[in-house]
């Protein structure tokens, strides 16, 4: 009996070896010479998302585990406010616009000949100005009128010159058109106020909120209605690609160290220099 119990222990033995010689010989003709596996943890870049201005959240369009692409919305606060002010700063310029398209297109005829009418009103009233005075002054020389009366025919000769320099002067402007300096005035506030309204509707854009790249919803931090600024996040996105494998080893057999990068199949190497590697 104890002879058959050692014959049987000595074929399970036999039968152990025989195994474990099989499975080393499998893995060394199966196993490339040229494959490394090695352990390490995955890294995963985190991205948190916020509104570029204040306001109030009127939509959230994905939810926690949702794939979301570059470029895709998720999620709006109250445009209205934002749409007010495009729409005050696009009034704004089209009435600069007017203003400098005036200032260039210069005085039009209908005015010129109205200044010149104008002018010859008040010559006419500077003649007749002039008569007065002349009668009033030799009457008053011969004591016929009071002098009060002379004093007033000299003031209304005086305003007639002035109304008639103020005629001649209005003529000059109208053919000489705009100043220069006044047009570069209006172009310049043309220019600042199309800068106004490019910030306004960059503001209006800023009331969606995109994803930045390709990535993964982790967490959604607000809910909609609630106040939000440039300080709260709304998302955090988990972007998984590229993902990498950090690992450091030191390789015996080949004296380097060694981390990979799983978004490429390179083998990144400090110390002597390793071959390039086929990741398992």
């Amino acid at each position: 009996m104890a002879s058959r119990k050692k014959t049987i222990a000595g074929l399970l033995l036999a039968a152990v070896l025989v195994g474990a010689l099989i499975f080393w010989l499998t893995q060394q003709t199966t196993a490339p010479s040229n494959r490394l596996t090695i352990y390490g943890n995955i890294d995963i870049r985190q991205v948190q998302t916020a509104f570029d201005d204040n306001g109030r959240v009127q939509r959230l369009l994905v939810q926690e585990g949702d794939r979301v692409r570059a470029g895709q919305l998720l999620a709006e606060i109250d445009p209205v406010r934002f749409a007010d002010a495009v729409a005050r700063d696009e009034a704004a310029v089209a009435a600069q616009e007017q203003v400098v398209a005036k200032l260039l297109a210069g005085t039009r005829p209908e005015e010129i000949a109205e200044a010149r009418a104008e002018l010859a009103a008040a010559a006419a009233s500077l003649h007749n100005a002039e008569l007065v005075w002349q009668r009033q002054k030799a009457l008053a020389a011969d004591h016929y009128v009071p002098r009060q009366s002379l004093d007033n025919a000299a003031a209304a000769l005086k305003s007639a010159r002035a109304n008639y320099e103020r005629s001649r002067q209005a003529l000059t402007l109208a053919v000489r058109g705009p100043r220069k300096e006044d047009i570069a005035a209006a172009r310049a506030q043309l220019a600042a106020d199309r800068a106004a309204l490019s910030l306004a509707q960059r503001q209006l854009q800023d009331t969606k909120l995109r994803a930045p790249a390709d990535a993964v919803v982790q967490d959604r931090i607000v809910e909609v209605g609630d106040m939000v600024s440039p300080n709260t996040p709304v998302f955090s996105l988990a972007l998984d690609n590229p993902v990498a494998l950090r690992h450091f080893e030191w390789v015996r057999r080949y004296d380097c160290l060694v981390e990979r990068s799983a978004s490429r199949g390179d083998l990144w190497t400090k110390g002597i220099s390793c071959s390039r590697w086929h990741w398992a």
